[in-house]
């Protein structure tokens, strides 16, 4: 028996059998082609009694699929000890299917979940920073442009060389300095 393994979190809305995936619905000549079903496991239909019955860490580690987008749930599954370790490989594997680096110490056989979801917060929290950091710097950069076209505005410099010296002093394209002068700071 072959088993395909839909390793998203969403809806499947691929074909389910031969047929779904050929273009003729013709009768006359689907007669002469067996109409092989897939037989496919999808973790989004799956419940925690479906994926226990996996001998392997395949259930759990499909149950994290299907609750990757919902932190709620995430957070119950990890305080239940039989979803809290998983195997090395399974780690691994859960580690590229919901996109967070995770590296498993090395001559550990069994990952702790916890561990990974607390290192999925702190790149979340470095990305925040990293994120208001920049906002930061793109409004201090934003009001010393401001500050700058009203000084020079106080000397009565003419606006084509207040323009210039924007445009030289924060690196900014013309188009952005124009809108600076004609824009913000009117």
């Amino acid at each position: 028996m072959t088993l395909v393994i839909y390793w998203g979190d969403g809806e499947w809305t691929g074909p389910k059998c031969l047929y779904d995936m050929m273009e003729t619905k013709n009768e006359a000549v689907l007669k002469y082609i067996s109409n092989y079903k897939i037989n496919l496991i999808i973790p989004g239909e799956l419940n925690y009694e479906e994926a226990e019955k996996f001998a392997s860490d395949l259930g759990k580690a499909l149950m994290y699929i299907k609750n990757m987008k919902n932190p709620a749930k995430i957070k119950r599954m990890i305080a239940d000890d039989r979803y809290r370790k998983v195997e090395s490989e399974t780690g691994i594997l859960l580690s590229e299917l919901m996109n967070f680096e995770y590296h498993l110490p090395k001559n550990e056989e069994v990952a702790d979940v916890c561990y990974a979801i607390e290192m999925i917060k702190k790149e979340a929290v470095d990305e925040a920073v990293q994120a208001e950091r920049k906002a930061a710097n793109e409004a201090a950069k934003e009001a010393a442009i401001l500050n700058t076209i009203e000084t020079c505005r106080d000397f009565n410099l003419p606006d084509k060389d207040i323009e210039r010296k924007i445009i030289g002093k924060f690196k900014l394209s013309e188009e952005a300095a124009r809108e600076y002068m004609l824009h913000k700071s009117a």
